[in-house]
């Protein structure tokens, strides 16, 4: 099984900074060493409002990672009627 890595925020910037200098996917995402694909979710998953923040990226990344998982059936009051 392989071993997935979430993207820091290093490597956010300088997605950041070559999209914005015109650079294709496929060499941003030769430059951080990773996937095209996984490039391009991220300016899909982040791109809000025409623009790409790594900033916003991160924060989104943060929030998005404290509310993951299956929720408890307890918290559900559907349940309970």
């Amino acid at each position: 099984m392989s071993h997935y890595n979430h993207l820091t925020i290093f490597e956010r910037e300088k997605l950041f900074l070559m999209f914005n200098q015109g650079h294709s996917i496929r060499t941003i995402a030769a430059a951080v060493d990773r996937s095209p694909s996984t490039i391009s979710r991220e300016l899909k998953r982040n791109f809000k409002k025409g623009t790409y923040s790594p900033i916003i990226a991160q924060t989104l990344y943060s929030y998005r990672k404290q509310n993951c998982g299956r929720k408890l059936i307890l918290s559900n009051p559907k349940v309970w009627k």
